[in-house]
């Protein structure tokens, strides 16, 4: 239903780098991040979730951390060995005690990533009960029946050190559930300790959130056992739940649901069993025809240098994502390990997997939605404004008329709404493409008439529009991150770079002719031009500024703040709250009813804006500000009378860089003469991904090239027969080209298929 999706890329430190705002058609959508060679080393995080998302629980937010190498450190950072973090989950979600009791456990070194130990549990007089060890990822699992009034330990060796853990508490009285994975069938084991044994027992069989199957147990045995097919669920995790009879969840466990058949696949076919460096490659893409709607299948497709990017089998893929990890809490390791059908270990451990991190909310009814409740984030399909009208003076919210014009190149729209009791409005979804100015009025209404007041004086009509607050949801603490790379890759890797770089310079070493040494006294570097051009794109009216401040100034400031950087890097700028003085302009006026000195006039890209907009603008968003004072600042009329702070961003004039709509979204905007106007800056726009032409037969080309990412489309489109063709030209390394092609049915089923080619 959601149209729009938020990308995050998150550092080592766990904050927020940089944000998209991404528009999806089709249920996909496209876009990157430029790195900054500022960037520390260290594993970062890429997050992506639509606003209805945010009503549950951040941990089913898409994840997948990509690994930053920096160029300017190299520094070996040793982690410590500590005190392994090691749970247990009982099968089912309680222990009860004379029962036998199944419980999976998760170990994790203080990495984050699972370990192997090996240990057992113990009574209160250190009695050893029963062994255990992990099978992998730190993970596995151990039959255990504890006595009442008994108290219980694990107790492990990890680095020559032992440890001691608590286990859950169990109960006198309780309900067990245990899942048999069989051939055709699951064998669910039923044990009880109520004086009614089982009787009136429901258990439900959930997927996709909606109920599959269910059974009622009668009669008062203190055992049962269901078999439940596999044929009835599809592909995927199988939620079963045990209710009583009042409808309380006593159990609940996962299950997964293989299919052994892959019935959606990508044939990848190449036009010839290898090919020359900067040859044009042609691939051919066929879908199985098991395949429903073929032509409406959204896939992508990257094809990568195996000998230095990194492709590990049991990295995250769209099937391991879609399938597991997006219904599982916190962080799985290797998740593409649980679909190798070749390994033996791999069900067991997948099981084990699922018993530790499928801990969800119960099921308490039979009812599959809940329309009684309202969620506090909407489903949305466009851009949308939402917020109070309120009084300048005393803040109170009134009733009032809010109209919006959108206006850019391409269209302009009018709208309006009446706002409800507290001056509460909502108003959108608008489909912004583009950078658009946005236009808001305030009209007041006379409670008597009903009416809108036209004769009202200037100084009763002061009103603020208060937008509602959109900050980026809180990120989850994650330890140890600049040391999650395997040292051996990382090395290779840096290597390879070192030596590609070298290749480059002395493979045209021939052809380089050596002059006698130059000495360059005056190197001029004009820059004003360079603003001038980009100004002009804008449709700037001035042209020589009192002060500019370049984005170097911006980013090479101390103190990452805009505001204190414009504060300490304009004279005479003075701000205080919401009070701003350019000093050095002409005389300062006092307002009748206000109170406070005039502001400058700040203007966003050309177009006028308020001081809150400017105060939420990210530094490295900006390309340029300049400033204009006295006779210079004449231009734009009395409104400028205070001077004139001009802001220009990256997106308008055409550099590197991005302004979200949430930094609109979050601003708070006061207006006191009753129009509000600023720019929107429109979803994000993926650049195009570069890939050279090389001309047949000629094979003179100054520029060596070592691309290691060759050809990455968002969107392969298929025709009604479910067939593609796409084509790129070989880099000059000799290697193997890794083609992935990930992508999703419109059933909602998951496809990934790989193939490789040889370049020589």
């Amino acid at each position: 239903l959601s149209k729009i999706v938020y990308v995050d890329l998150i550092d080592p430190n766990n904050k927020i780098v940089d944000t998209r705002t991404i528009k999806t058609e089709e249920g996909g959508g496209a876009g990157e991040f430029r790195l900054s060679e500022k960037l520390i080393t260290g594993s970062y995080l890429i997050r992506a979730y639509t606003n209805y998302m945010r009503n549950f629980d951040d941990q089913f937010f898409f994840r997948k951390e990509i690994y930053v190498h920096s160029l300017s450190t190299d520094k070996t950072i040793t982690v410590k060995k500590g005190r392994p973090d090691l749970q247990f989950f009982p099968e089912g979600g309680t222990i009860v005690n004379t029962c036998s009791n199944r419980l999976g456990f998760k170990v994790l070194g203080v990495n984050g990533k699972g370990v192997d130990v090996t240990g057992a549990i113990i009574d209160e007089n250190k009695n050893e009960i029963v062994k255990f060890k992990t099978s992998k990822f730190g993970l596995g699992r151990v039959l255990f029946m504890p006595e009442k009034n008994k108290t219980y330990k694990a107790h492990i060796k990890y680095a020559g050190q032992e440890y001691f853990y608590d286990l859950p508490k169990s109960l006198n009285k309780g309900i067990t559930m245990q899942v048999e994975d069989l051939p055709d069938h699951y064998q669910i084991i039923i044990q009880s300790s109520l004086d009614e044994g089982v009787n009136n027992l429901l258990l439900l069989g959930q997927q996709k959130e909606k109920i599959v199957g269910r059974a009622k147990i009668i009669g008062h045995e203190k055992a049962s056992t269901i078999n439940i097919p596999k044929s009835i669920f599809k592909q995927g995790i199988v939620q079963f739940t045990l209710l009583g009879k009042d409808e309380k969840p006593w159990c609940e466990r996962l299950v997964f649901v293989e299919d052994n058949e892959d019935k959606t696949k990508v044939n990848i076919t190449f036009t010839k069993n290898n090919y020359q460096r900067r040859e044009l490659v042609e691939i051919d893409l066929s879908l199985n025809k098991n395949t429903q709607r073929m032509s409406q299948t959204n896939m992508s497709v990257a094809i990568t240098d195996m000998l230095v990017v990194n492709s590990d089998d049991y990295e995250s893929n769209i099937k391991s994502y879609l399938l597991l990890s997006s219904d599982l809490r916190g962080k799985i390791e290797s998740p593409g390990y649980y679909f190798m059908a070749e390994d033996i270990q791999r069900k067991e451990v997948l099981d084990i997997l699922l018993m530790t991190q499928g801990g969800r909310e119960f099921i308490t009814n039979e009812s599959e939605t809940h329309n009684d409740i309202q969620p506090k984030y909407r489903v949305e399909t466009g851009v949308s404004f939402k917020g109070n009208v309120k009084k300048f003076d005393d803040h109170n919210k009134i009733s009032s008329e809010v109209t919006l014009v959108i206006s850019n190149k391409d269209f302009s729209f009018h709208d309006s709404i009446q706002t409800r009791e507290g001056g509460r409005f909502f108003l959108g979804d608008y489909n912004i493409i583009d950078s658009t100015t946005i236009i808001f009025q305030v009209l007041d209404f006379n409670k008597d008439k009903g009416k809108k007041r036209k004769n009202k004086k200037k100084s009763e009509m002061n009103y603020y529009i208060e937008f509602d607050k959109l900050s980026s949801p809180g990120v989850a603490f994650r330890s140890n991150l600049k040391n999650d790379l395997n040292k051996d890759y990382e090395k290779n890797y840096i290597e390879r770079s070192k030596t590609t770089q070298v290749d480059g310079i002395n493979q045209y070493a021939n052809d380089v002719v050596e002059i006698d040494e130059v000495v360059l006294k005056t190197v001029r570097k004009n820059k004003t031009d360079i603003y001038e051009i980009k100004k002009k794109k804008l449709g700037v009216k001035h042209s020589n500024p009192s002060q500019l401040i370049s984005s170097e100034q911006l980013e090479n400031a101390a103190d990452g703040n805009l505001i204190t950087i414009l504060e300490s890097r304009i004279p005479g700028l003075d701000i205080r709250g919401n009070i701003i003085t350019l000093r050095g302009v002409t005389t300062v006026q006092q307002q009748d009813y206000y109170k406070v000195p005039e502001k400058p006039l700040f203007l966003l890209d050309n177009i006028p804006t308020s001081y809150e907009t400017i105060e939420n603008l990210r530094v490295e968003t900006i390309d340029f500000v300049e400033v204009l004072k006295g006779p210079r600042a004449a231009i734009y009329g009395s409104r400028a009378s205070h001077g004139v702070i001009a802001i220009y961003t990256k997106t308008a004039t055409g550099e590197t860089g991005s302004f979200t709509t949430r930094e609109v979204n979050k601003t708070e905007i006061r207006n006191q003469n009753e129009v509000l106007r600023f720019v929107h800056p429109g979803y994000y726009k993926a650049r195009e991904f570069y890939e050279p032409v090389y001309k047949t037969g000629k094979t003179d080309y100054s520029k060596p090239d070592y691309r290691t990412t060759i050809c990455w489309r968002p969107t392969i489109k298929f025709n009604s027969q479910g067939k593609a063709t796409i084509s790129f030209y070989a880099a000059d390394k000799t290697t193997t080209y890794r083609v992935e092609i990930q992508g999703i049915t419109p059933d909602g089923i998951p496809v990934k298929s790989e193939a490789l080619i040889d370049v020589r």
